[in-house]
């Protein structure tokens, strides 16, 4: 008799003494494996896994930064966890989409938008920029839209280079003055980081 048939002849005797045959045994442990391994939104629990989120890190905190920044932080397959800018908390930047008699309209009441406050600053009568406006920003749309994720506190660099080195994310969307981008898209590849730019 040859190793194949003793071994099925073994299993054989074997589930005729503890009452599962090795169809039954198979089929319950490939179920308990399938629960095991796929990832919990396939299992209709409506969040995506955690090793299905893209972590980004959001290069160049300006007005160009904040009028992209609403469909990232939104997006519930992706997490920023890292902000860079030289700026802390600059006036610099202009309000684009002013109303009629100074009522602002523009990049002002977006930022007010995505922190679900419009008395935001309301004394300023400039669109603040700046790498701890936009953790600010991203922290407060975080804890009062997708609380439930339970993220940690955006870290705030201002250099990129330094970001590279200490943030494992999977991308980075550069949103800083265009001269710049092909340095820090250059240098983000070269760490294996995907790249995004408008």
């Amino acid at each position: 008799m040859n190793t194949k048939k003793k071994i099925t002849k073994t299993l054989k005797s074997e589930s005729s003494k503890n009452g599962m045959s090795r169809r039954k045994f198979l089929a319950s442990t490939a179920a308990a494996g399938a629960f095991t391994v796929v990832p919990k939104h396939v299992l209709g629990f409506g969040q995506p896994a955690p090793s299905d989120k893209i972590v980004m890190a959001h290069i160049g905190c300006g007005i160009q930064g904040f009028s992209e920044l609403g469909p990232l932080m939104a997006s519930p397959d992706l997490q920023i966890v890292a902000v860079c800018d030289p700026e802390t908390d600059s006036r610099s930047h202009l309000n684009l989409g002013n109303g009629a008699n100074g009522i602002t309209t523009g990049t002002l009441n977006t930022i007010r938008n995505y922190v679900g406050n419009p008395k935001w600053r309301e004394a300023i009568n400039y669109v603040p920029g700046g790498r701890m406006v936009m953790k600010e920003v991203i922290e407060t749309y975080y804890a009062n839209n997708r609380a439930a994720d339970r993220f940690k506190a955006v870290n705030a660099y201002n250099d990129f280079r330094e970001l590279l080195e200490k943030e494992d994310v999977d991308a980075v969307k550069i949103m800083t003055p265009d001269h710049l981008h092909a340095t820090i898209a250059i240098a983000a590849m070269k760490k294996g980081k995907h790249v995004i730019t408008p």
